[in-house]
């Protein structure tokens, strides 16, 4: 067996043959980096003429070395320890013969799966094992991090689409069932975006997202030339929701002029002065909605953007890169009519999985982004935990040289 660099044919070839898959291990992911200013290379180990484990290796150059990842880690046979020594052997060589000093990988090696009520259902019964071979490799393991310390996150909630719409409706929320529907009567609905909408989405990002516009747009243009890529917005029509505005204020006004009248001829009535008190307090919230509604149509007439999801296809399994909103119209639930409408747009087309990205520790419930696990928990999602960030050095001699600059790096989010 020996390790070669890969052309972007054979390495495609494999990738798309080779049951352990990420939309990170592609040469389209391989390209966008490129782009970010990494270098790239896609290796393979071959045994008789035949690739069997392979990665992309994306190379960060700083002064006097450089330092390599593998997104998602290499694409090979965990559970196979002795073909693991033999990759990895040969790739710290080839790796180190080039002068990179470290690979740093998140691999897709699952440790347990949780249901959406945050029980485990399946343990990886092989897990320590692995583990324990690879830590005997000098791998460098960071820990299990509990937020998004990662160079990808450690936990991914994930929703299996081949159940059917009506089932993934049902698996919703209740309260989330209510927000898609009302969203819907409001007068949202979903359209599909183009390389010009990357903006809209970048907008309602930056602030949150570390990535730039380039890296947005380069994921769609570059996924997008085999029709990988789908950019969706959730747009609000100010026509519909004035007039649903309009049409609540005056159906609450007339049940609200209906009870005044009970009252005068009951005026002692606990039970009708209570309805006048609830009815009262929706009349208005409704006289609000309906001057803010009035205020909308004027200034954007066309209707507004108010959500956005960027996602890419990978064999059966569609991944969520990142989704926005506008705040200022959080209340309009338009993100969860966009989400629901693209679960069920891409069930009907037969993919089996909906990524819907990282997730904090799920088992830890106070923390800052208990919101960001409950949105997805709500849209009846499980949990796939990994085993984190591992690292392992391949020119020890370089290494020791730009040790502090190199742990510096570490500590930053990477590719």
């Amino acid at each position: 067996m020996y390790i070669k660099e890969l052309t972007n044919n054979e390495f495609e070839q494999f990738t798309n043959s080779y049951p352990l898959n990420s939309l990170f291990q592609t040469k389209e992911y391989a390209f966008v980096m490129n782009h970010q200013g990494y270098d790239s290379k896609f290796i393979g180990l071959i045994n008789n003429n035949k690739i069997i484990a392979a990665t992309l290796i994306i190379i960060e150059k700083h002064h006097g070395y450089s330092y390599a990842y593998a997104p998602r880690g290499f694409l090979i046979n965990y559970n196979d320890e002795n073909l693991y020594n033999i990759f990895n052997d040969e790739i710290k060589k080839f790796l180190g013969d080039q002068g990179i000093v470290a690979v740093k990988l998140s691999p897709i090696i699952v440790k347990n799966i949780y249901d959406s009520n945050k029980n485990s259902y399946y343990i990886n019964t092989n897990y320590s094992n692995i583990y324990n071979y690879i830590k005997k490799l000098d791998y460098h393991h960071y820990g299990y991090n509990n937020f998004f310390e990662a160079q990808r996150p450690r936990f991914e909630a994930v929703i299996n689409l081949d159940i059917g719409p009506q089932k993934l409706f049902n698996n919703i929320d209740k309260s989330f069932r209510t927000k898609i529907r009302t969203a819907k009567k409001n007068g949202i609905y979903v359209r599909k975006g183009n390389i010009e909408d990357v903006n809209i989405l970048y907008n309602q990002v930056k602030d949150k997202y570390p990535r730039n516009l380039k890296y947005l747009t380069d994921m769609y243009e570059i996924f997008g030339k085999e029709g990988k890529s789908d950019l969706y917005i959730a747009r609000l029509d100010t026509k519909k929701y004035l007039i649903n505005s309009q049409n609540k204020y005056e159906n609450t006004y007339h049940i609200s002029q209906n009870i005044n009248y009970k009252l005068s001829e009951q005026k002692n009535s606990f039970n009708l002065i209570n309805n006048k008190l609830d009815i009262d307090n929706k009349l208005e919230n409704y006289k609000l909605k309906l001057v803010n509604a009035t205020k909308m149509i004027e200034q954007y007439p066309d209707g507004i953007d108010l959500a956005s999801i960027l996602v890419i296809k990978n064999k059966e399994q569609v991944h969520m890169i990142i989704d926005g909103y506008d705040i200022n119209y959080r209340y309009l639930n338009a993100k969860h009519l966009l989400l629901w409408e693209l679960i069920k747009k891409y069930s009907e087309e037969g993919y089996k999985i909906f990524n819907l990205g990282g997730v904090s520790n799920i088992l830890i419930d106070d923390n800052k982004y208990v919101g960001l696990n409950d949105f997805k928990t709500n849209f009846g999602a499980y949990f796939v935990e990994y085993m984190g960030d591992l690292e392992v050095i391949t020119n020890n001699k370089l290494y020791i040289i730009h040790n502090n600059p190199i742990k510096r790096l570490m500590k930053k989010k990477s590719a």
